[in-house]
Parts: C-alpha cells; sequence; structure tokens
C-alpha cells in the first residue's frame, strides 16, 4: 500500500454552541415524559391529547387488510398516521362515531391502497388529556437529583454541548479519514472483506431481531431488497477495511505503541461495561479478541495524532 498525506490536513468543525430552540425542545421533551394523561368527557379532543378509539378503513368500497383496531391508543400530532387522519379527528367528542376521508401516498408499502383514496369509519371512546407539570423547582426536585431548576438547566445544556462535541468530532475524524484514505493506494484483502462484510451482515440480524422485527418487515418499510443490504453492508466493511490499514499504517510509522497500563485501563472500562470483574475480564478474552483490542486502541492513538496535526476551521 502507498500511505497518502496526513499532517497538516485542512478540515471542518461543526459548530456545537446550543441554540435556545434546541435548549427549549430538551425541556419540552422532559416535560412530556414527566406527564400525566387525566380522562376528559367534557370537550372535544384537541391536538396533543391522546384519544382511544375504534377504526375499520374502505377503499373502492371493500375493506381494506389489516386496517381495523379496537381501543387504539392514538397520540394526536404525533403524525404516526396517514396525512389528514388525526387532523379529523380534533374537534369530536367522546361517543362519537364518524367517518374520515384520507388520501394514501403514492409510495404507500401496501400496494393495493397506494394513492388511492380510502374512508376509516370511526368510533371515538374517550380522550386522555396531557397535563405538562411546571418546569420549576419542584420539577427538578421531583424527577431529578438536582434541587433548583438552575441547576437541571444547566446540567441539560451541558450534556446538549456534550453531545454536539462528540457527533462534531466523530465528523471531523471521518472527513479526515476520507481525506487519507483518497489519498492512498489501497489493496484490500479480499477474505478479509468479505469475512467483515458477513459480520456485518450478522450483526445488522442481531439488531432487527433485538427490536422484535424480521428482515421482512423491515425490507418491506425501508423498501429495499436483500441486494440492498448486501451492497451496504459490502461498503460499511470497505470503509472500515480501509481506514484500519491507514490508521495502523500511521502508528506504524509514527512508532506509536500501547502501554500496559493503558490496555489495563481499556479493559477495566470494558469489564465495568460488561458488569465482571476487572481482574478476571483478561481471562475472557481469547488470543483473537485481546489482539483486536490492541489494534482498536492502537487506531484510535492513530486517530488522536491524525487531529492533534490537522488544521481545524470551525464552521
Amino acid at each position: 500500500m502507498k500511505l497518502g498525506n496526513y499532517k497538516n490536513l485542512t478540515v471542518k468543525k461543526a459548530d456545537t454552541s446550543v441554540s435556545p430552540d434546541e435548549l427549549n425542545s430538551a425541556f419540552d421533551a422532559l416535560q412530556k415524559e414527566n406527564s400525566i394523561l387525566i380522562h376528559t368527557d367534557s370537550r372535544p379532543a384537541r391536538d396533543g391529547d391522546r384519544v382511544i378509539l375504534d377504526f375499520h378503513g374502505y377503499a373502492d368500497g371493500q375493506s381494506i387488510p389489516n386496517s381495523a383496531r379496537n381501543r387504539f391508543r392514538l397520540t394526536l400530532g404525533s403524525h404516526s398516521f396517514i396525512p389528514g387522519f388525526e387532523e379529523q379527528i380534533i374537534g369530536k367528542m367522546p361517543g362519537a362515531e364518524f367517518d374520515i376521508s384520507v388520501n394514501f401516498p403514492d409510495n404507500y408499502a401496501v400496494k393495493a391502497v397506494a394513492g388511492k383514496e380510502a374512508v376509516f369509519r370511526i368510533h371515538l371512546h374517550f380522550i386522555e388529556e396531557q397535563i405538562l407539570p411546571k418546569l420549576d423547582d419542584d420539577f427538578a426536585k421531583d424527577f431529578s437529583d438536582f434541587d433548583t431548576f438552575e441547576e437541571l438547566s444547566r446540567e441539560i445544556l451541558e450534556n446538549l454541548t456534550a453531545k454536539k462535541e462528540e457527533q462534531a468530532t466523530e465528523q471531523m475524524q471521518q472527513d479526515l479519514l476520507t481525506q487519507i484514505i483518497d489519498d492512498s493506494q489501497l489493496e484490500l484483502d479480499a477474505h478479509l472483506l468479505e469475512q467483515l462484510r458477513e459480520e456485518l451482515r450478522q450483526e445488522f440480524e442481531e439488531d432487527l431481531q433485538a427490536q422484535g422485527m424480521t428482515e421482512e418487515q423491515y425490507l418491506k418499510r425501508a423498501k429495499k431488497t436483500p441486494d440492498d443490504i448486501d451492497r451496504e453492508c459490502l461498503s460499511q466493511a470497505r470503509r472500515r477495511l480501509q481506514e484500519t490499514m491507514v490508521l495502523n499504517a500511521i502508528g506504524e510509522r509514527e512508532n506509536l505503541y500501547l502501554t500496559q497500563d493503558e490496555l489495563n485501563d481499556a479493559m477495566a472500562g470494558l469489564a465495568e461495561e460488561y458488569g465482571v470483574p476487572s481482574e478476571s475480564f483478561a481471562d475472557m478474552l481469547d488470543p483473537d479478541e485481546l489482539e483486536g483490542l490492541k489494534l482498536e486502541l492502537l487506531c484510535g492513538k492513530a486517530m488522536d495524532f491524525i487531529c492533534a496535526h490537522a488544521v481545524v476551521e470551525n464552521e
């Protein structure tokens, strides 16, 4: 391989300041997380209410398969249904029975009704009003480890800033790696590439299982084919292999090395993450896993070297 230039590269770093709107959105989310729902029958449905309803959909005078639900809970304004569905419930009283007319999007997953007009027959059972707690010192005491809302606000601001800083750093690192990879001449090992692609494919399948979703369901929602997933996994594998190659080469050229203390600290952190005794964690790793951890740590040091020698321009 021929390693490209990796020093004095120019890269832009995104602004990590938190805007008032971003802070207010965090406050809104915190309020909603700790809100309560109160049953009400005395007024019509409003945006933000949770309604309990029965519905059944029809198109061309025929029942739409899998379009009927009983005692379904829906938050108005969540935009989780077909456009126009939730809006037509607003203003209706509990106990009301009525029809809603909507148009399925042209790209709707169920081809039989895509682009068609449909009618949903609705029975609105009752309304639950969301009551938001007041953002004050009592809120901080009840829902956090702080005594004042000012202290809680500082914590939220610090967390938002840290998250944006992490995202900006990750993007900056990717941009730097792209420059180095594009300037390098790399010959990828076909066997390693295929092995990594298979690992990524397996990770994809395991992630779907953890979400309780089948691959068929995912493909339908994402409008993809198995070949699309294979191509995406191959592209990710190629990029990972390229990154490892250039970072490993930079580490060797700059004589970067891993101390035993650094390795011990990394293993102690992993042991804590997995909830196992740190003194026995090393024994749990097989030789390949230990070498993989060392390589990952060395690549991290190489990435730190690249960033330390880059010209960073703030956006």
